[in-house]
């Protein structure tokens, strides 16, 4: 019975969440998040936790509880899920995106896996944490962060940068990370320890400066300059343009190098992919 009351309260919360919509475009205006934060406020209510609100824009809220713990010296874990999800096109669904339907015990919805799952269930787990008297030696943070889907800049990055000693911690756990990949030797757990990014650079390859119209007749300072990439091992991706020619006037396989004088300028975006390491469960 306890566990049938605590998946549905987790589930209701959930479904709280997802029919909140908080849908983020990547515009400021967009998001929203403080619906999801005023949602947690209110399941947070009577449990004795103080929640805290940080405001980045209006709208765009973040939401941290805590509790605090016996020993100052010892490490603190912080539990973070966000508030926004990305856009859905309701035409190409079978339910509400935004409906959080339950059928054969599956809550359907925009965000039932990322990751409002994750934010409702560690609020739970935080809340029943307080419930039974639990004083960890370390302090337990949880942080219900706003625009996670675009960048970050009015959630994370609005902390990191205004709000530091809020959310500093030793440990976090969040999605992506320890979910079960099946593989025919057993189950392997991977552990993220790295994060991907973008490190920009630019490449200038100097040669006779070509216009071509298929990616199949590059010429050869743009092959030399990808081939020189390329040596390096990271995956990137190449936008390779025509200075005078704006981008939405080439087709979509165009290629083209940005005439300068006597030289080509090839504009190189690597994608730095995250290092992942597996252990057997």
């Amino acid at each position: 019975m306890a566990d049938d009351a605590l998946a549905t309260e987790s589930t209701e919360l959930l479904r709280t969440l997802i029919r909140n919509a908080c849908v983020n475009d990547g515009r400021v205006t967009s998001g929203q998040e403080v619906r999801n934060a005023d949602a947690l406020e209110d399941y947070f209510a009577g449990s004795g936790l103080v929640c805290e609100r940080y405001v980045a824009a209006p709208g765009r809220e973040s939401l941290i509880v805590r509790i605090e713990g016996d020993d100052a010296s010892a490490p603190v874990l912080l539990l973070m899920g966000h508030t926004d999800v990305v856009p859905a096109n309701p035409t190409g669904w079978q339910r509400d995106p935004f409906g959080a339907e339950v059928e054969d015990g599956i809550v359907w919805g925009r965000g039932a896996i990322d990751m409002l799952n994750l934010t409702a269930t560690m609020a739970v787990a935080v809340w029943r944490l307080r419930a039974s008297d639990f004083r960890p030696r370390g302090t337990l943070i949880y942080l219900a962060v706003a625009d996670e889907e675009a960048l970050g800049t009015y959630g994370a990055g609005h902390l990191i940068e205004h709000e530091p000693g809020a959310v500093r911690a030793d440990y976090v756990i969040t999605e992506s990370g320890g979910v079960p990949i099946p593989t025919s030797s057993g189950p392997l757990l991977p552990l993220t320890v790295g994060e991907k990014g973008v490190n920009w650079r630019r490449l200038v390859v100097r040669g006779v400066p070509t216009y071509v119209l298929s990616r199949r007749a590059l010429p050869t300072t743009e092959r030399r300059a990808l081939a020189f990439y390329a040596s390096t091992g990271l995956p990137l991706i190449v936008a390779i343009t025509t200075l005078g020619i704006a981008a939405g006037q080439m087709r979509s396989d165009t290629s083209a190098g940005l005439v300068g004088a006597g030289m080509v300028s090839v504009l190189v975006y690597p994608v730095v992919a995250g290092i992942v390491r597996t252990a057997k469960l």
